[in-house]
């Protein structure tokens, strides 16, 4: 058993490291991304999902309230329902997670990113190409990161800068 931050396998093991749903639940989603990383070989795939804050469900039980920020929102959604949420707790085991940033330090890490899409419905993937729309309407976005191969190429912190950018992913 292990934390998504912490995984307890060795490096360049597996083909393919997915993470659904997790990024919005863990306080340091970079922690959890650079473990990805390190696990997936060279050549091999890190698919990533999760619902970003600014969605209609991005404050998962408390939406819509979270749009009042997280401890407004907390607070709007105690005085409706008359307590705090069960599960998704801002700050304790929910956190703000945007597409825009989170896209920005990808590509600038030692994976390339193939393919940015809302995940439920990713023929709408032209919606990861505008900056603030994506935010509000892909609830859910996906990215499937690859590991380059070849040699001088490593996963892990600090090695974006010897990475290839590759394809043509969305701005």
């Amino acid at each position: 058993m292990g934390r998504a931050e912490r995984l307890p396998f060795a490096e360049a093991v597996f083909d393919l490291a997915l993470c659904s749903n997790v990024l919005e639940h863990v306080p340091d989603p970079w922690a959890m991304i650079e473990e990805l990383e390190r696990v997936c070989r060279p050549g091999g795939h890190v698919w990533i999902s999760w619902t970003n804050w600014l969605s209609p469900l991005g404050g998962h039980e408390m939406s819509p309230f979270h749009y009042l920020g997280a401890t407004l929102g907390e607070r709007a959604y105690r005085a409706v329902w008359r307590r705090a949420p069960r599960w998704n707790r801002p700050g304790q085991t929910l956190f703000v997670t945007h597409i825009g940033p989170t896209l920005r330090r990808l590509r600038e890490g030692p994976f390339d990113v193939m393919d940015v899409a809302p995940r439920y419905w990713p023929s709408l993937r032209v919606l990861a190409r505008i900056p603030g729309l994506r935010e509000l309407a892909m609830w859910n976005c996906m990215v499937l990161l690859r590991r380059p191969e070849g040699p001088g190429v490593r996963a892990g912190p600090g090695a974006g800068a010897a990475a290839s950018t590759g394809g043509t992913p969305p701005a």
